[in-house]
């Protein structure tokens, strides 16, 4: 996965993140290292988190808690 630091101050980073997973790719379980909001730009994919899962597509957001787990795929 690539990322680029696009802003970073005292109280706020905003980082672009491009995944380059495809489906035959195998999931592993990540972790949020802070608070976070992320915003799906293009494409889809699934992500399990807290026992449930939600399919992402173009448009959604995710809210990130520090500790939580979560698992894309």
């Amino acid at each position: 996965m690539v990322a680029t630091t696009l802003l970073h101050t005292v109280s706020l980073t905003v980082v672009d993140y491009r995944c380059n997973a495809g489906p035959a790719d195998r999931p592993f379980v990540e972790l949020h290292d802070g608070y976070s909001v992320s915003y799906v730009r293009r494409g889809s994919f699934g992500c399990n988190s807290r026992g449930q899962a939600h399919e992402l597509v173009a448009g959604s957001i995710m809210l990130g808690h520090p500790g939580d787990e979560f698992m894309c795929t």
